[in-house]
C-alpha cells in the first residue's frame, strides 16, 4: 500500500482490545465459570526482553531462555524463548497466560528484524481518533459483505486451487452477493 500510495487502514488482531469503544464488549459474551482455560489475557507484549542476557522475563518474574530452535520464513527469522515446565505448572497466572490445560510451558517468539515496522506503523495509525473514525466506516460497509459471504453463503474457504480458479470462485460468490442485494434492495433490472 505504501508503494502504491494507498491510504489503507488494516487492523491487527488486537485492535478491538485497544479500542475503548469495545471495552464493554465482554458483557455480551456468555459467562461460564467452569471454563477458565482459553481466556488468554497475557500477551507477548507483557513479556520483557533482556537484550544483554538474550532472554525474556514473564509477568510472574520467571525467565524464558533462548531455545535455539529458530524458524525462518519470508526472510525473517523467529527466535524461540521458552519457560521451564516447572515454572509454568506452578504459576498462579497460568490460566491467563496459557490457553490449554496440558503441561506445555509458555513460549515467546522474537523477530530478527525487531518486529514488523509496517504493522507497527499501521497500528499507530489506526489507533488515532481519525484512524478509528475511518475504520468504523469499513466496519459498517465492508465487513457485513464478508460476513454474508462467509456465513450465509458458506465461503469459509476456497474449494478450488490455483490463482485463476480461486479468482473465478471469488467472482462467482461476488455475483451471487450483488444479485441478492439488487433483488432485496434495488429495482430488478431484469423484470
Amino acid at each position: 500500500m505504501e508503494e502504491e500510495e494507498i491510504d489503507g487502514y488494516v487492523p491487527d488482531c488486537n485492535f478491538r482490545k485497544r479500542d475503548p469503544r469495545f471495552a464493554t464488549a465482554g458483557r455480551h459474551k456468555p459467562t461460564n465459570t467452569d471454563k477458565q482455560w482459553g481466556k488468554k489475557t497475557i500477551d507477548r507484549e507483557d513479556f520483557t526482553y533482556v537484550k544483554d542476557g538474550n532472554y525474556y522475563v514473564c509477568p510472574a518474574g520467571r525467565q524464558l531462555a533462548y531455545a535455539k530452535s529458530d524458524l525462518t520464513t519470508g526472510g525473517v527469522t523467529y527466535y524461540k524463548y521458552i519457560a521451564k515446565q516447572r515454572y509454568c505448572s506452578q504459576c498462579t497466572l497460568r490460566p491467563q497466560c496459557i490457553s490449554h490445560k496440558h503441561q506445555r510451558p509458555r513460549s515467546v517468539f522474537r523477530r530478527s528484524d525487531g518486529g514488523n515496522k509496517f504493522t507497527g506503523r499501521m497500528r499507530d495509525k489506526i489507533d488515532t481518533a481519525l484512524g478509528r473514525k475511518i475504520y468504523s466506516k469499513r466496519m459498517s460497509i465492508v465487513e457485513p459483505v464478508f460476513g454474508n459471504l462467509r456465513w450465509a453463503k458458506g465461503l469459509s474457504r476456497f474449494t478450488l486451487r490455483g490463482k485463476h480458479n480461486v479468482n473465478v470462485q471469488w467472482l462467482l460468490y461476488c455475483i451471487v452477493h450483488n444479485v441478492e442485494k439488487i433483488c432485496n434492495y434495488g429495482q430488478p433490472v431484469f423484470a
